[in-house]
């Protein structure tokens, strides 16, 4: 039985292709989550694919620019351009794949 880590999965996340993904939600600020959420047609949101992190104080605590190195975390794109955030370390199987 195939099987994809974590790394491996980013990987075919960040390659820009369309995928399907299968992860479990979390809110920790309003404590609520663990359903099983299944995106069938995703793929990276490119807009701050290839911005480097930036660690220097930033002067508005409310920039446009999103801290997904801080919080792990990846925007996705559906076919209808809504975006979703998701944690990496959340998904359960991608492309059908399970991912440890």
């Amino acid at each position: 039985m195939q099987s994809y880590t974590l790394k491996e999965a980013l990987a075919v996340l960040e390659s820009g292709n369309w995928c399907n993904i299968r992860c479990i939600t979390a809110d920790v600020k309003s404590g609520t989550g663990g359903q099983l959420l299944e995106l069938p047609k995703v793929r990276l949101c490119r807009k701050y694919a290839n911005v480097k992190p930036s660690h220097e104080k930033v002067s508005n605590p409310f920039s446009v620019r999103p801290r997904h190195h801080d919080h792990f975390t990846r925007n996705v794109e559906m076919p209808n351009k809504q975006i979703r955030k998701i944690h990496p370390p959340l998904i359960t199987h991608i492309n059908g794949v399970a991912v440890i």
